[in-house]
């Protein structure tokens, strides 16, 4: 068998697990081998019931080569193990000639690919390594994305209110400004004075509220 290479392991994996549920020994001895040449001594699970409790005590596995031949025991399915169903298990299934026409079981659930016990299985876990390298890339770029969308998101809701904010002076200072002219036109009494007085007042605080907003939004 070719060696990937002691690189490829820091590099796809860095310090993750990897898991292998069968119960085949010649699955088993190959797959064995093939992680033991980059650096990984993998997890083994015998049975789908000894992977289920285990995968939900503990985090679960950076991957898991699954024999489709464990895929269903007793009343336990694997489609229907949790983190299967929310698709936070990456999984890829081991298949030979004798248990290809069990493929089609693999059909309902997230994978990242199918690994033939063969003369080309270590080339066949190498891509499936790649291919998991890139969907945990993908998805800490997922993460990144909508954190700094939601931090956008927050800081136009803010400004959306100071906005709001600013609109609620600009209609009160045209209100003021109506009523003042209107009453220079009216009637001339000290009971004017007094309320334009007010007005007056009420309008330098929109004023100096209007040019605090403005002298706020310019330097931020």
């Amino acid at each position: 068998m070719t060696n990937i290479g002691q690189g490829l392991t820091h590099k796809l994996l860095g310090e993750k697990v990897i898991a292998i549920c069968s119960n085949d020994k010649k699955v088993l001895t190959e797959l064995s081998v093939i992680f033991k040449k980059i650096g990984i001594a993998p997890c083994v699970f015998e049975s789908l019931e000894d992977f289920w409790k285990e995968s939900l005590k503990s985090k679960a596995p950076t991957l898991t080569v699954f024999d489709i031949r464990l895929m269903t025991q007793g009343d336990l399915i694997l489609k229907d193990h949790p983190l299967v169903k929310v698709g936070k298990l990456p999984l890829c299934f081991v298949y030979s000639n004798d248990t290809e026409p069990l493929l089609f079981s693999t059909y309902e659930i997230f994978n990242l690919g199918l690994i033939k016990i063969s003369k080309h299985t270590t080339g066949q876990v190498k891509a499936v390594l790649k291919r998991l390298n890139n969907f945990n890339k993908l998805n800490e770029e997922n993460i990144f994305l909508k954190k700094e969308n939601d931090e956008k998101f927050l800081k136009l809701s803010k400004r959306v209110e100071e906005l709001g904010e600013s609109d609620f002076f600009t209609r009160k200072l045209k209100e003021i400004c109506r009523n003042l002219s209107s009453d220079v036109i009216g009637d001339f009494s000290y009971k004017k004075i007094f309320e334009n007085t007010i007005k007056s007042n009420f309008l330098n605080k929109i004023l100096e509220n209007q040019v605090e907003f403005r002298k706020n939004n310019f330097f931020n």
